[in-house]
């Protein structure tokens, strides 16, 4: 009896089933049941209006596949493009047929009575899809009416008496009614798969007849463009909070967990693709940046710090280097206002200074929404340490960044462009740097000059008034005048060790030092003593461990070598006193590296008219034996250079007693 019910299998079979994955197996499921309904829907004639209703219910059958939830949204894709494949071969033919039937025909259908067809569908998705197919059909209507119009006024009476918008007010009024609809309509599907895919569709359907290029169409107006840029940006907002709901999806296990990852990798590269086709399309006009601008405001909400990133850099990228100068308070403000915008505010400062359009206003600008932005980022660091602001900012340091701390790169960007752009006007490098020592010194606002003055008594000192970040200051008055009344009171601090410093982690005093350093790459050699002796250089390397000073001396050492502070021995011998006073300023510094890097000091003594104070300084136990062995030979050049024969003849001596013993 039991070999009744035994059945054979062939194990082949078997094996195909056991080698694929439950998502292929649902896909094939599903794929062959829509090509089954495909198939029936194709049985039908449609020749008659009366046909009408049922073509649309069966082609309603055949969308019931992408209510589909299951599927991941690679494989949905596939399943999604075969259904699109049939609505735009076989349905849309119809929808067009019928609407195009014969006047003399005793029933007659309107696009807007297609639309209206449509919506008797039960199921919100296939409805939907069909009526994005029908909108298509109307706005190509629409499209051709305007044409028609533009080309003959007299065509507005033959519109009016078929009732059909008559009027290119009439026809924007009705597109925009159209897209309002669809994005309305949209809203009813909550799934994120589904939504996202639906609005692809969508789009495909409407995008030939909205005003994407102003170059290719003269009738479009300005409010034309205002319409479209408006329809997409509402479109691919909505789309992007659908996507941002998928972070809470489902991951107890390993296995949910990647499914979820793979889901939102997949759905956000489509709306990022959106965003950036968007962004493309509103930097072409002047008269669409609002859109650029409303776009990088709404980044802010996006739920994945890198595809916000990434959409920012590209809008940024996309726009050409004027559109941005004339509206950069516009662009900087949404940029600036989260951390998120670092690699955007460099982008933009070197776009600008490579097109050479950073003046002296637009530096300001910069400078504003920079240090605005660096304080925002050491604020995160702060509350929320360092590993939760490189997730915010999409920040994975390597070893070849030259400088690692966002915030300080910020800052970098300025001084770079300060010292590249005004060589010889270091209050502006001044401004950039103090901000750097009221992030780590916050108690020194208002006595950075005082303390400059006690580490150093020859400090350059920078007046308040002539530093960039002075803007604003005014709405602080009343604050400050409290603030002074106070501190009147309070004993006064003057010493740089009364100071207690924001602890930075390794990464940021890496990056300091670098940063500290930047503007010796482009400033004249004969400003170097000036910048040693700013205020704010003279804090940060006190603030510097030993280690990390001897690594700034030792930049500087290098930047001597590569431009010399060297004079014509004319030019020597006129300003004697005043060319060795400034080397002297400059050796003070570099006596710092006399023993650790002796070689890279030496090297000096041939760049700058200093070897008479170093020989003064050799008798002293500063120098330790091996180190003088490094310069002496250098230190005798540069005495024979400059005309002091007698002391080069006692460094011989020297040199002489070093060999023997």
């Amino acid at each position: 009896m039991a070999s009744l019910f035994q059945t054979k299998i062939d194990p082949n079979f078997v094996a195909q089933v056991e080698s694929k994955d439950m998502q292929t197996t649902w896909l094939e499921s599903e794929m062959e049941k829509m090509n089954f309904k495909i198939g029936e829907y194709k049985l039908l004639t449609v020749n008659e209006i009366d046909d009408l209703p049922q073509a649309i219910d069966k082609a309603a059958d055949v969308l019931e596949f992408l209510r589909n939830d299951i599927l991941e949204p690679a494989l949905y894709e596939k399943l999604f493009n075969q259904a699109t494949a049939f609505l735009s071969t076989h349905v849309k033919d119809i929808f067009v047929k019928v609407t195009q039937l014969d006047a003399q025909k005793t029933q007659m259908i309107t696009q807007k009575d297609l639309f209206l067809m449509t919506t008797q569908i039960n199921h919100v998705l296939p409805r939907l899809y069909l009526q994005s197919l029908a909108s298509g059909v109307y706005l190509q209507q629409l499209w051709s009416s305007r044409n028609k119009l533009y080309n003959s006024s007299a065509y507005s009476k033959k519109l009016e008496k078929q009732g059909l918008p008559s009027t290119f007010g009439q026809i924007r009024a009705s597109r925009k009614v159209i897209l309002d609809e669809l994005n309305e309509l949209a809203s009813g599907i909550q799934s994120p798969t589904r939504h996202i895919f639906y609005r692809e569709f969508m789009f495909s359907q409407v995008k030939p007849y909205l005003d994407l290029h102003k170059d290719e169409d003269s009738i479009a107006t300005a409010k034309d463009f205002d319409q479209c840029s408006r329809f997409m940006m509402e479109s691919y907002t909505e789309a992007n909070r659908l996507w941002c709901r998928t972070a809470f999806d489902v991951g107890r296990t390993k296995n949910e967990i990647a499914r979820r990852d793979r889901k939102r990798k997949y759905l956000g590269e489509i709306v990022q693709k959106g965003f950036l086709e968007l962004s493309r399309y509103c930097t072409e006009d002047e008269e669409r940046i609002a859109v650029v601008i409303d776009i990088l405001k709404r980044i802010r909400s996006c739920g994945d710090p890198i595809v916000g990133i990434e959409i920012m850099e590209q809008i940024i990228s996309n726009m050409p280097a004027d559109q941005i100068c004339r509206n950069c308070d516009k662009i900087l403000t949404p940029v600036c206002s989260f951390p998120a915008g670092v690699k955007a505010f460099v982008t933009i400062a070197k776009k600008l200074q490579d097109n050479g359009m950073v003046t002296e206003k637009i530096y300001r600008k910069l400078c504003r929404h920079g240090m605005q932005l660096a304080k925002t980022l050491v604020e995160v660091q702060r509350s929320a340490g360092e590993e939760e602001l490189d997730k915010q900012i999409g920040y994975a340091p390597t070893e070849q960044d030259a400088i690692s701390s966002a915030w300080l790169a910020v800052i970098d960007q300025l001084l770079l462009i300060a010292a590249k752009l005004w060589p010889t006007d270091l209050s502006k490098v001044a401004a950039a740097l103090e901000t750097i020592v009221l992030v780590i010194y916050p108690g020194m606002d208002g006595q950075i000059d005082t303390i400059a003055k006690y580490i150093n008594p020859n400090a350059v000192l920078m007046n308040q008034e002539e530093q960039l970040n002075a803007e604003g200051q005014e709405e602080e008055e009343e604050e400050e005048k409290e603030e002074e009344i106070l501190n009147a009171f309070a004993p006064k601090k003057i010493k740089f060790e009364d100071y207690d410093p924001m602890v930075l982690n390794k990464r940021d005093e890496d990056s300091l030092v670098k940063v500290l350093a930047t503007p010796l790459t482009n400033l004249s050699p004969w400003y170097f003593e000036e910048f040693l002796l700013l205020s704010p250089t003279l804090i940060l390397r006190k603030h510097f461990t030993s280690d990390y000073d001897i690594q700034f001396c030792t930049f500087l050492a290098n930047q001597i070598v590569n431009q010399p502070l060297l004079k014509t021995h004319e030019e020597y011998i006129a300003t004697k006193d005043e060319t060795e006073k400034q080397a002297k300023s400059i050796t003070d510094s570099l006596l710092t590296i006399v023993n650790e890097n002796s070689f890279e000091f030496a090297q000096t003594l041939t760049c700058m008219h200093n070897p008479i104070y170093v020989f003064e300084k050799m008798g002293e136990s500063l120098i330790c034996a091996e180190a003088r062995q490094d310069i002496i030979p250098a230190l005798f050049y540069g005495l024979v250079r400059d005309g002091y024969l007698h002391e080069a003849l006692e460094c011989i001596q020297w040199w002489a007693l070093e060999m023997l013993f």
